[in-house]
């Protein structure tokens, strides 16, 4: 049980947009992806016949910085690396953490403010050109602070649930689309409800958050995506890219 053939899916495909809106305070729901995002490797890939529990809807907050070429680095505002500030007067303010970061941001214009990872530190990325390479960034230019949303849940894969330690982050940016499970194709409501109650049987006891953990993102390992720094082509302002 637990398979795609086994459950009855909503003639609605909705998009990731739709599903937030409709179902953020009616988690958690069994959806299967109709269609997928193809990301640049297997882990940022989500194929368009993959059953996941979502659990939840999670925001983070990112500061996105411009790199000399051209890309665009986001970090999480809980990373614990320390960074160098340049403002615009000229001032240097050396070694501060990322909520310090915030506060000068709320003092300066927009644009004008740069950083550097603290003595230019080499420090590596899980997304983009030559991922997990340790790169020396230089000074940047920051140029956003926004919250990304993801839906969290779990991997349901060949009739078996991945364990509630191996949770799943789908940001909601990706042009990936939905159908959510409404019954069974052979069964009563009551065997389709029982169904539901063994896979939260399941989950019982799991956490789903967004955890403090160093390590990749991958859907098939404990995932800490909302730690990782990001090294992407094109920066999405977030109103652009939820509406």
């Amino acid at each position: 049980m637990s398979l795609q053939k086994d459950f009855k899916w909503s003639d609605k495909v909705y998009t990731m947009k739709e599903f937030v809106d409709v179902f953020t305070y009616r988690l958690p729901q069994i959806i299967f992806i109709a269609v997928g995002w193809d990301g640049k490797d297997v882990d940022h890939t989500f194929s368009g016949d993959e059953m996941y529990r979502i659990a939840a809807v999670k925001r983070q907050r990112r500061v996105v910085a411009k790199h000399g070429s051209g890309y665009f680095v986001s970090i999480p505002a809980t990373t614990k690396k320390k960074v160098d500030l340049f403002f615009p007067d000229g001032n240097v303010k050396k070694s501060v953490n990322m909520d310090e970061l915030l506060s000068a941001l709320a003092t300066v214009g927009d644009g004008t403010l740069k950083m550097m990872f603290e003595n230019d530190e080499k420090v590596s990325f899980s997304f983009g050109p030559d991922q997990g390479a340790n790169i020396s960034f230089g000074v940047m230019r920051v140029i956003d602070v926004y919250d990304e949303r993801y839906l969290v849940g779990h991997s349901i894969c060949d009739g078996k649930v991945y364990s509630p330690i191996m949770p799943v982050p789908i940001p909601v940016y990706m042009t990936i689309e939905l159908a959510i499970a409404v019954g069974l194709v052979d069964g009563t409501d009551d065997d389709y409800y029982k169904v539901l109650a063994d896979i939260e049987a399941k989950m019982k006891g799991g956490k789903i958050e967004i955890n403090d953990t160093d390590g990749r993102w991958s859907r098939r390992r404990v995932s800490t995506t909302q730690n990782h720094l990001l090294l992407v082509s094109q920066h999405v302002p977030v109103g652009d890219m939820h509406d």
